[in-house]
């Protein structure tokens, strides 16, 4: 007989995006998931601080994580490393991992939503170096500090209402999984 495997919506959706945010990763940090889960990929925290020095330059000392067989104590102080450049760019302590939920893949939805706000960090900043260097042409306008501060508190409250969707929604997934176990 044939065995059957039955997946929830949901479960496919994550699984999307956790191959998406590896995608991007892959792209970004030039270092090959080789097809392995996010988990396996990030676990040594290698691939995490190569993206974090792509998006804030030298933030993480390379020492720190080039050595062949970190130790588990290294890992740890290396995830803790990425998740303070986090907080550096403004994330909410809502919006971070525990290094332990990463090092031992006991809940990769945090991971994955404070990768997927990076990303989203990541690709707004690419938007508007992109516009800014397209409009070139006219003499550039500079945003008064005030400006600069009401644009951030825009982009955070967005990002906050986008984030408390996804917790929402996993939430129902999480309730979803329960009924069904």
């Amino acid at each position: 007989p044939e065995v059957q495997i039955h997946t929830s919506k949901k479960s496919t959706m994550a699984d999307a995006k956790e191959q998406d945010l590896i995608h991007w990763i892959e792209r970004t940090t030039n270092k090959p998931s080789n097809g392995a889960r996010l988990s396996t990929y990030l676990h040594d925290s290698t691939v995490l601080c190569e993206l974090m020095n792509y998006i804030r330059p030298d933030s993480i000392p390379k020492e720190n994580y080039e050595a062949e067989d970190l130790p588990e104590v290294q890992i740890h102080t290396n995830i803790g490393f990425f998740l303070e450049e986090c907080r550096h760019l403004g994330f909410p302590e809502s919006s971070l991992f525990k290094t332990t939920q990463l090092f031992d893949s006991n809940d990769m939805n945090a991971v994955i939503h404070c990768l997927s706000l990076l990303r989203k960090t990541v690709e707004d900043r690419q938007t508007i170096e992109h516009k800014s260097v397209s409009d070139s042409e006219e003499p550039k306008k500079k945003l008064s500090p005030k400006g600069t501060h009401h644009h951030h508190e825009r982009v955070r409250r967005k990002i906050v209402e986008e984030l408390e969707i996804i917790k929402s929604e996993n939430e129902e997934s999480d309730e979803e999984e329960e009924e069904e176990e």
